[in-house]
């Protein structure tokens, strides 16, 4: 179901789109260090497509030095974080778990609410 252009403002509607849109970018960014196959970026960019948001390049690149950006002002965090990971023993490329696919639901479920489209992640056929 598409509110989102029914409830907000054509400002509103393009601000909070906007909004999502750069915290989807942001997940997929961090999951570029990560490293996960090609399935896993096949999977979100059909669902960009599906939701009539399409995939920008450009805006992931802006994501990913975005983050690289943060690790730079911010080496002891990133470090932290860094050797947080290699102590909890994560694999560097992690299979698609219940954690990303729940902040990919989330996301999605976001985009609907704002009025981009039925995205389909999570739903009772796909889950």
């Amino acid at each position: 179901m598409n509110y989102g252009r029914q409830c907000l403002n054509e400002q509103e509607f393009q601000a909070c789109l906007d909004q999502k849109l750069t915290e989807y970018y942001r997940f997929l960014a961090a999951q570029v260090v990560r490293r996960y196959d090609r399935a896993f970026w096949e999977y979100h960019k059909r669902k960009l497509v599906e939701a009539g948001a399409g995939f920008d390049r450009i805006r992931l690149a802006g994501a990913l030095c975005g983050k690289f950006a943060d690790a730079a002002l911010n080496p002891k965090q990133a470090l932290d974080k860094f050797l947080s990971r290699r102590r909890s023993g994560k694999p560097a490329t992690p299979a698609l778990d219940a954690s990303s696919m729940a902040k990919t639901k989330g996301t999605a479920l976001a985009l609907e609410h704002v009025g981009v489209g039925h995205v389909g992640v999570g739903n009772k056929s796909g889950e």
